[in-house]
């Protein structure tokens, strides 16, 4: 059974495929965890990936990609890139609070 959301989304798809597109895009979904790469590591890092895991939870992040994996979206991994050093307690507090809840 489709929902509302996802018929609309499906006749949205077909019309942008009959004007000829041959991509479209739903944007970046979030990721399942925190994966932090190269420079990276420690009490912070730690701290930073429990905050993303609670937030994507509490906040219902996965539940996107769900939906987008039942339309037949592919999920390309997106990269944050800091310089060796440059994420302090600031840079932190930056993230959580741009994924975070507005009403802090």
């Amino acid at each position: 059974m489709l929902y509302k959301i996802e018929l609309l989304v499906t006749r949205a798809l077909q019309s942008a495929q009959e004007a000829g597109a041959s991509s479209v895009t739903f944007g970046q979904t979030p990721a399942s965890e925190f994966r932090p790469g190269a420079n990276m590591g420690g009490l912070r890092t730690k701290a930073l990936a429990h905050s993303y895991g609670a937030i994507a939870y509490s906040m219902k992040l996965l539940q996107k990609s769900d939906f987008k994996e039942k339309l037949g979206a592919e999920q390309d991994p997106a990269y944050i890139c800091y310089p060796k050093g440059g994420l302090g307690p600031s840079g932190v507090k930056a993230i959580l609070k741009f994924i975070g809840d507005d009403d802090e």
